[in-house]
């Protein structure tokens, strides 16, 4: 059976080794840091009003930022995801400086 796991960690702890550790040599999928908006400035989107490291509480929600989650945790490779998002991201500035 396919489960996803989730490892986090506090910068320098060894969660990057460990996740690499456990896909190496595997089929496993291995997303690092699914809501970093330096790998993809989508990512702005996803955590509008939100704090650089996110935390929601119980009684909060953030439906864009729960939707990123969902879609890492998904078969689909998250990655061409945001590559494709990231194109039509850059489709609709552009149509909007150039209104």
């Amino acid at each position: 059976m396919n489960r996803p796991i989730l490892i986090s960690g506090i910068p320098r702890t060894g969660s990057t080794w460990l996740a690499e550790a456990l896909v190496a040599g595997t089929k496993a999928l291995y997303i690092k840091e699914p809501d970093n908006e330096r790998s993809n400035l989508l990512i702005y989107e996803y955590k509008r009003n939100l704090h650089r490291y996110p935390y929601l509480r119980k009684h909060e929600a953030s439906d864009l930022y729960q939707e990123l989650w969902r879609l890492s945790f998904q078969r689909v490779k998250l990655k061409k995801f945001l590559k494709l998002s990231y194109k039509l991201y850059i489709c609709y500035i552009s149509l909007c400086l150039f209104k």
